[in-house]
């Protein structure tokens, strides 16, 4: 597989040739064929490709080759929605049946309470992982949110984060409502063309005549193209955004800043972008959720992130306002995600002279360790923890239902093991998941009663 490196902008700088040399030594090891990086720091910008857009046709990535950015998309809902609020349009904290009268859940209680703001940070407590293509028609997003009002209800209403992409769907549904027009012509009006973000869309057809990264998948040893490209309209609200990485960076430095554009002429308020950005629930590990947005401390300053998957892509995009820096991570890989993370902190360490605080693991007395052993469910996963010899184990199984609810999984992921680095709180040790983090969530009596592992939480059996 091929892991040339294509320098498109400022080659020369050394911080960025190492980062770009983690980066190619990372996608030979994770079998990922192509990967767009972009840099901001110090009012510079450093832009590289890395191996092939598709092992298809070999064309090599550059700074402006589309790739998926899947549910990064999430932020620039969030951003919409605080600018409808903003234009009187919209309220964050009302329940979303003033816009959605006929706005149905399993819950019926939950239904009738639930806010924007729940939806924005992923508290609606529903099961958030169903897909589905209800093809490329206007009504696609009307027809999934339907849908939604099928799915069970996995944690209490507003009591803890679990990443819900079905809460966006109806997030999206709700900003069409409230606009008159639909989620992606909203999007192009209110934040593509004032960023002038040329370079970034929704559909196939506007990819198809530029150059664009294809996913890939990992299996049974050997890398192949992952079909279908696109994820379908009905998603887009969660994660339709394709773009290049220098168009992202446009996007990346606006976040920076206070909410004016270049030339200053305003955007969004500044108490608008400090919303956007204001932890307000815990997520996972150190992470907390903003509006969309995932806020975690480094040192005295903070990152505000989100990452993103879909079929065969991942992608990260990183920002530490206070330093005035970004990255931009994007992998045709479904194991690009632990490719990334290496980068991440390559480019950490380059230019900020920063590293994530390494985390110190306990050794927990084989009773202790028994209160967190067993089964644990959603309905498209199910995740199993147990002893092995002298190690505690996590093995996922896939029960299927991406892209479609019909797919199945074509093999199961490799088993990983756990080390536990507080009370309750576990990270991955084995690769392709090395370094994500988890941890164990206990009912009002203390007992382990709930899963969250890969940002989603699971029910014990």
């Amino acid at each position: 597989m091929k892991t040339k490196v294509q320098i498109t902008s400022n080659g020369s700088d050394p911080a960025f040739k190492r980062v770009c040399a983690t980066a190619a030594s990372q996608m030979k090891k994770m079998c990922v064929p192509g990967m767009a990086l972009g840099i901001f720091h110090k009012g510079r910008e450093y832009y590289s490709g890395l191996g092939v857009t598709s092992i298809e046709t070999e064309l090599p990535v550059d700074a402006d080759t589309l790739f998926q950015i899947g549910s990064i998309t999430k932020t620039f809902l969030a951003q919409a929605a605080v600018m409808l609020a903003e234009k009187g349009k919209l309220d964050l904290d009302a329940p979303i049946r003033r816009y959605l009268p006929e706005f149905k859940l399993k819950d019926s209680s939950t239904a009738v309470k639930v806010t924007m703001r729940h939806l924005l940070t992923h508290t609606g407590g529903w099961f958030g992982d169903y897909f589905n293509d209800f093809g490329s028609g206007d009504d696609a997003l009307k027809r999934m949110v339907e849908e939604v009002g099928r799915l069970p209800q996995i944690t209490p209403f507003g009591k803890i984060w679990s990443y819900n992409n079905s809460g966006f769907y109806v997030a999206g549904r709700v900003l069409e409502k409230v606009a008159g027009k639909a989620f992606e012509k909203l999007i192009h009006e209110l934040i593509f063309a004032p960023l002038a973000m040329d370079n970034s869309f929704f559909s196939a057809d506007d990819a198809i005549s530029r150059r664009f990264a294809v996913g890939h998948k990992f299996v049974k040893g050997k890398v192949k193209v992952a079909r279908p490209w696109a994820i379908g309209r009905a998603a887009h609200p969660a994660g339709g955004v394709v773009c290049s990485a220098r168009d992202l960076m446009k996007y990346a430095r606006f976040h920076m800043g206070d909410g004016r554009l270049t030339g200053g002429k305003r955007l969004i308020s500044r108490k608008g972008m400090k919303a956007l950005h204001t932890p307000l629930f815990h997520a996972t590990g150190d992470k907390s959720v903003a509006l969309s947005w995932f806020v975690a401390p480094l040192g005295k300053a903070s990152v505000i992130s989100h990452s993103g998957g879909t079929n065969g892509q991942q992608t990260q995009l990183n920002i530490v306002p206070q330093e005035k820096y970004a990255s931009i991570i994007f992998t045709n890989g479904n194991r690009g995600s632990a490719a990334a993370m290496y980068v991440y902190r390559s480019a950490l360490k380059e230019f900020l002279a920063r590293s994530p605080e390494k985390k110190q693991y306990l050794t927990l007395p084989p009773k202790e360790v028994s209160c967190y052993l067993g089964q644990y469910v959603l309905p498209d996963t199910e995740i199993k923890i147990f002893r092995k010899k002298n190690s505690v184990i996590a093995q996922l199984v896939d029960k299927g239902g991406f892209p479609t609810p019909k797919d199945k999984p074509e093999q199961q992921p490799s088993p990983s093991r756990i080390a536990f680095y507080g009370q309750d709180k576990i990270e991955m040790q084995d690769l392709p998941y090395k370094g994500s983090t988890g941890e164990f969530i206990r009912d009002e009596k203390g007992k382990v009663s709930y899963l969250r592992l890969f940002s989603r939480v699971h029910v014990r059996k």
